[in-house]
């Protein structure tokens, strides 16, 4: 093949700045979110729960909407969705997205303390509850 005189050679195209990458990386992960939200609607599960995480943690562009993340992961764990429950949980342990409830978030992660791989969650305040130390009722809200 011919070499088009006005295309730099590959040999010869500078570096991506830094500046470019990162760009590139938001770009990549804003589309892996719109995928995500996508694949939820059509109610793939799995992706709910990872359109839940990029809500709770506003990635790839979006704004932090702990609201919608919590509706999010309470479908999926509606479902049957492991990591929806963890986060559903967590976020109602926590009160994020709406009041706090500790027996709901009991209610939603108990099945799944078998599960090795989900067998610890995120509590208030960064602190890590164990499913054998998941706090009854009450000890947390008061009630």
């Amino acid at each position: 093949g011919s070499v088009n005189p006005y295309l730099p050679a590959a040999s010869k195209l500078p570096e991506p700045s830094a500046e470019v990458l990162e760009h590139q990386r938001a770009l990549e992960v804003k589309v892996q979110v719109l995928r995500s939200k996508g694949e939820c609607e059509g109610g793939d599960m799995a992706a709910c729960a990872t359109y839940g995480s990029a809500l709770y943690r506003g990635v790839g562009g979006m704004a932090q909407d702990f609201k919608l993340a919590r509706e999010t992961y309470k479908t999926a764990c509606a479902a049957g969705q492991v990591q929806g429950c963890v986060g559903y949980s967590t976020m109602l342990l926590n009160g994020e997205g709406g009041r706090e409830d500790a027996r709901t978030a009991r209610k939603a992660i108990t099945p799944y303390c078998t599960e090795t791989e989900f067998a610890g969650w995120h509590g208030r305040d960064g602190g890590q509850w164990w499913c054998g130390q998941i706090p009854r009722p009450g000890l947390l809200t008061g009630e």
